[in-house]
């Protein structure tokens, strides 16, 4: 399954133990991750600028998500598009979240952006919580 990952949650991920990094790293093993180069920059941002994280290590992180996920190119068409179909997003950065998923024709985003969530869907693509992504996996894999 093709995912894209809001930089919240790999910030998450990497900064505890806890949910975030159990679905980063389920993702990682079952399933396909997209990142764009503007989630990527958000997420060394944020690690550097909220969680505080050393540089050295922010890098290694870097490294890491570039060499074991897909990098995405987001055109200016696709961000046009997006933009223009009016959404009432607060946050302008989410629009390249969107633009990120809908250019890698992922199925899925997580986030834990309140105002991602209340679109609950984008054209195909859901969008979930890491909490309701994981316990999904975890009924789909108790029935099978």
């Amino acid at each position: 399954m093709k995912i894209v990952i809001d930089s919240n949650v790999i910030i998450a991920a990497f900064a505890a133990r806890g949910l975030c990094n159990e679905v980063f790293e389920l993702c990682l093993a079952e399933q396909e991750i997209y990142l764009s180069e503007a989630l990527i920059a958000e997420t060394e941002k944020g690690l550097l600028e909220k969680v505080r994280v050393p540089g050295n290590i922010t890098k290694e992180i870097i490294r890491f998500l570039k060499s074991e996920t897909k990098n995405v190119e987001i055109d200016r068409e696709t961000k046009e598009i997006i933009n223009e179909t009016k959404l009432k997003l607060r946050d302008p950065k989410d629009l390249m979240v969107l633009a990120t998923a809908e250019s890698s024709e992922a199925e899925i985003i997580l986030t834990g952006d309140k105002d991602l969530l209340s679109l609950k869907r984008y054209k195909k693509i859901k969008i979930l919580t890491p909490r309701k992504f994981y316990d999904q996996i975890r009924k789909q894999n108790s029935s099978e």
